[in-house]
């Protein structure tokens, strides 16, 4: 496995629920699991402590997997970050659903603070109703991307 060079992945809690808890499960994929590790060890896919924490309690699941690489993918927050995650509140104000520390803010303030990063979301555009991540991402010119593009650009292969 190579570093992908200049590029980070921030990812959501829905798309690390939806790629180990449906479409990528371990017990048929356990070799792409030990790839994603080995990328958070080298710091490729990270993801915010509030995504962490909307994976459940960490006793099953996702939750239990990503509290064992815990250390290498969570991602710190610094001030500048929470400085970012306040204007992206103030200008999506309805993002967080009224959820105290929802993950959604933090996904794109911390994809401003990392250069070449990207956030990774199974969400779609909102088109008009309450505004969700790929909407956030876009207005503040941040690229977001699913779980199967972030594989592709990883150069993740099954068969030659």
């Amino acid at each position: 496995m190579s570093r992908v060079k200049s590029q980070s992945f921030i990812v959501d809690a829905d798309a690390w629920i939806s790629a180990f808890e449906h479409r990528y499960p371990p017990d048929v994929f356990a070799r792409l699991w030990d790839l994603i590790r080995d990328y958070a060890i080298q710091e490729v896919i990270r993801t915010p402590r509030q995504a962490l924490n909307e994976t459940g309690d960490g006793k099953k699941g996702v939750s239990a997997w990503l509290r064992i690489v815990q250390p290498s993918v969570v991602l710190r927050e610094t001030p500048r970050v929470v400085t970012d995650m306040n204007r992206v509140v103030a200008k999506f104000p309805t993002l967080t659903r009224g959820i105290e520390d929802s993950a959604d803010p933090w996904l794109v303030a911390h994809a401003l603070n990392i250069t070449g990063s990207v956030v990774v979301t199974e969400e779609k555009p909102s088109h008009g109703g309450r505004p969700k991540v790929p909407d956030v991402c876009d207005a503040f010119d941040v690229e977001h991307i699913n779980v199967l593009q972030m594989f592709r650009r990883l150069t993740v292969k099954w068969v030659k």
